[in-house]
């Protein structure tokens, strides 16, 4: 089920937890959290935005049907978005395994067993995008060492 508002009016969000309130141009924390609290704060707000990214790359990939530029969409998000609908399309929702935007973001431009097996080592492992980025670093680097020491010498 889809449903879209016709217009927004409130851009301030609700409270998301006791004391906190997610605005349009930041938040609002009154009084102070315990460590925990700003934790799980943290926890909830990473939850949000991959939410929203992936949100907004199916939300492109549908609108590339209508074979119109996003200047008739949403054009201040095109920095936030971009490449977002590479993303979509080569992780459709059965592909995604509930592991962050950014980390699919990153294998993307793979073959698809590369991607499985990449997001194999990700659950395997519990890597963080960042040891994903390095792992992914190291491997192009031993790939490259490898074709440079298969490579027939120059004359």
């Amino acid at each position: 089920m889809l449903v879209v508002a016709e217009e927004t009016t409130n851009t301030d969000g609700p409270e998301i937890a006791p004391g906190v309130v997610s605005r349009r141009d930041g938040l609002e924390i009154e009084g102070d959290l315990s460590f925990n609290q700003w934790r799980r704060l943290g926890e909830q707000l990473e939850t949000t935005l991959d939410r929203a990214l992936w949100s907004l790359a199916d939300w492109r990939l549908y609108g590339l049907r209508y074979k119109m530029n996003y200047a008739h969409g949403v054009t201040r998000l095109d920095d936030v978005g971009r490449g977002s609908v590479r993303v979509s399309k080569a992780f459709p929702p059965e592909r995604r395994r509930g592991l962050s935007f950014e980390m699919h973001k990153l294998l993307a431009g793979l073959p698809p067993a590369e991607q499985e097996h990449w997001l194999n080592e990700v659950e395997r492992q519990g890597w963080s995008r960042t040891d994903l980025y390095r792992a992914l670093a190291e491997a192009r680097a031993e790939a490259r060492q490898r074709r440079e020491e298969t490579r027939p010498p120059r004359p």
